[in-house]
C-alpha cells in the first residue's frame, strides 16, 4: 500500500513539474510573440514613414511644378497686358477720354 502511495505521489509530483514546464514554455512563448509583434510594428511604422516620405516629396514636386506653370503664364499675360498697353495705350485713353466728354 505504501507503494502505491508513493507512485501516487511520484505521479502528482511529475505532474506538477509537467504543469510548471508547460506554464513557463507558455510564458517564454507569450514573450517570444510579444517581440514578433513589437518588431513587426517597427518594420510597419518604417515602411509606412518611408511611403508617406515619397509621397510628399512627389507631392511636393507637383505642387512646385504646377506653381512653376502658374508664374509663367502670369508673366506671359502680363508681358502680354504692357505690349499691348504699349501698341494700343494712346488708343485706349482717347477712347475712355471721348467717353468722359460725351456725358
Amino acid at each position: 500500500m505504501n507503494e502505491i502511495i508513493k507512485e501516487l505521489y511520484n505521479i502528482e509530483e511529475r505532474a506538477g513539474q509537467i504543469v510548471e514546464n508547460t506554464q513557463s514554455k507558455k510564458q517564454e512563448l507569450e514573450r517570444r510573440k510579444q517581440e514578433k509583434e513589437e518588431q513587426i510594428e517597427k518594420e510597419l511604422q518604417g515602411e509606412m514613414e518611408g511611403r508617406l516620405t515619397i509621397l510628399k516629396t512627389q507631392v511636393d514636386e507637383e505642387a512646385e511644378e504646377k506653381i512653376k506653370k502658374i508664374t509663367e503664364k502670369t508673366s506671359q499675360y502680363t508681358e502680354q497686358l504692357k505690349q499691348k498697353y504699349e501698341e494700343e495705350g494712346d488708343k485706349i485713353v482717347q477712347a475712355i477720354f471721348e467717353r468722359m466728354i460725351e456725358v
